[in-house]
């Protein structure tokens, strides 16, 4: 099999030379073991709207731990990406709750590789067990694949269907990203953000104390969380993606948010 994995630990300013025009999907759990996404997704998609990036998300399924789950937690997550897409608007009619309907979400994700061409590429960014990625990759056309990225900032995602799916009841084949790059998909791994973004409460007061109703939203999807800290740390990756700076903090998030 020929290998075609590009992984980069990425400790400087990013060359993602592709951003400025590819396609954006997103894969995300929040629905078991750790609540974290369900801040980060609403402040991923808040820049996503905030960039005028909406028409470039063409897949964003959550809830994608789907062998666990929580229902609260699923809803939870619902609101995090629905509701604050509905917030910003713009977006089209792309989430999916992944434990609700996995078959539906894998295979909206495989049409959107199916797509990839040098002209017009795709840019996955794994935000969860990457079990539902390699599903869709598994089932999209493999003259596509080359065209597509897949990022990665967290070690426990990237082997959690491997390492404790078949203990917690996922069946075989089992996805790592490893493995998601060995079926031709360019790999692009990300400096761990939680340092960064993982961080107290006070940290974001800019979110509690701001004028705007969107950026107040923000913090109360922090606070349904439920965490110790305001932990939006899988947001890192989407900041990286439209900056090019794979360090984001609490300061860097509020210029971002900040800027006309």
């Amino acid at each position: 099999m020929k290998k075609t994995l590009l992984i980069l630990l990425l400790t400087g300013v990013s060359a993602l030379a592709q951003c400025p025009t590819a396609r954006i999907a997103v894969s995300a759990d929040g629905n078991w073991h750790d609540a974290d996404d369900i801040c980060a997704s609403a402040m991923i998609v808040a820049m996503i709207g905030k960039t005028g990036n909406q028409a470039k998300l063409v897949h964003y399924d959550y809830a994608n731990h789907y062998w666990q789950s929580s229902l609260a937690s699923e809803e939870a997550m619902r609101v995090s990406t629905v509701d604050t897409a509905t917030q910003w608007g713009g977006f089209s009619p792309v989430f999916f709750n992944a434990t609700q309907s996995r078959d539906a979400a894998v295979a909206h994700l495989a049409a959107e590789i199916n797509k990839s061409t040098a002209d017009n590429p795709l840019v996955i960014l794994g935000l969860g067990p990457q079990q539902t990625i390699g599903l869709a990759v598994a089932q999209s056309d493999k003259t596509h694949r080359g065209y597509v990225t897949f990022m990665s900032h967290g070690t426990w995602n990237d082997n959690h269907a491997t390492k404790d799916g078949a203990s917690e009841g996922l069946p075989a084949p089992l996805y790592s990203f490893n493995k998601i790059g060995l079926m031709g998909i360019k790999l692009l791994h990300l400096i761990d953000q939680n340092p960064g973004t993982n961080r107290p409460y006070s940290e974001y007061y800019w979110l509690r104390d701001s004028v705007d109703p969107k950026m107040r939203w923000l913090w109360d999807r922090g606070q349904a969380a439920g965490k110790s800290t305001f932990d939006c740390s899988d947001a890192g990756v989407m900041y990286c993606y439209l900056t090019g700076d794979p360090t984001a903090t609490p300061a860097k998030l509020k210029a971002f948010f900040s800027t006309p």
